[in-house]
């Protein structure tokens, strides 16, 4: 394709920005005494790729992926660290340039986790969009906010839709929902990022497929 002039760039924050799942890092250090671990980390990632795939809508992954154990509180700053451990180095390297744009994230995972990353790359908070977690009085995490947008189906539609944004717009990430943000006309281009996971029910939808941002880099005027 020839390269394109946008204006507005959203990014998906798990799998993109970062080189992990947030939620299955949660779980992961959640069942660390668990004898069920390898059942119940088969059981979740089974549940996320269908997500991804959008062969499950949004709001009953979450649902059954926080049923499958309690998650503490505590754990949280293990999986920031973790997260930022992961940033694609090569978003660090063009940071400049994006941040020139429109820039926002636009996730279905956690502020409680992407807010310390976006923090570290310079993106404004008042660009991040995502859910957010809900602890009960012993420290153990309940669910989302079910009025979060993000949390139902056809979120990230909502999301940018709101945004009431002008001129061209770009989607990069590497689900189905990112998608279906330009599949529902909120956005005008669509770009798989593979550096991380290439969904194969994913990418044959999208303008462009990425391994890095260099190769995104490239395709912008």
């Amino acid at each position: 394709m020839s390269k394109i002039k946008i204006d507005n760039l959203i990014l998906d924050f798990d799998s993109t920005i970062v080189g992990l799942e947030t939620l299955e890092v949660m779980v992961e250090l959640s069942l660390a005494d668990r004898k069920d671990s390898k059942q119940i980390m088969a059981r979740i990632k089974d549940i996320t790729e269908k997500a991804m795939n959008g062969t499950i809508p949004i709001e009953d992954s979450l649902r059954l992926r926080f049923s499958e154990l309690p998650i503490a509180q505590s754990i949280l700053d293990e999986v920031i660290i973790a997260a930022k451990e992961t940033i694609s180095k090569t978003l660090i390297q063009n940071i400049d340039f994006f941040r020139k744009k429109n820039l926002f994230i636009v996730s279905n995972g956690f502020c409680e986790i992407i807010n310390p990353v976006a923090e570290k790359l310079g993106i404004p908070l008042k660009n991040v969009y995502a859910n957010h977690l809900i602890f009960n009085e012993y420290g153990f995490c309940t669910g989302i906010n079910s009025e979060n947008p993000l949390s139902q189906k056809q979120g990230k539609v909502k999301i940018v839709r709101s945004l009431n944004l002008s001129g061209t717009t770009l989607v990069i990430g590497d689900g189905y929902t990112d998608f279906e943000i330009k599949k529902e006309g909120a956005a005008q281009y669509f770009f798989y990022y593979a550096e991380f996971i290439k969904r194969d029910k994913v990418y044959p939808y999208a303008d462009k497929v990425c391994y890095n941002f260099n190769d995104v880099v490239e395709a912008l005027s």
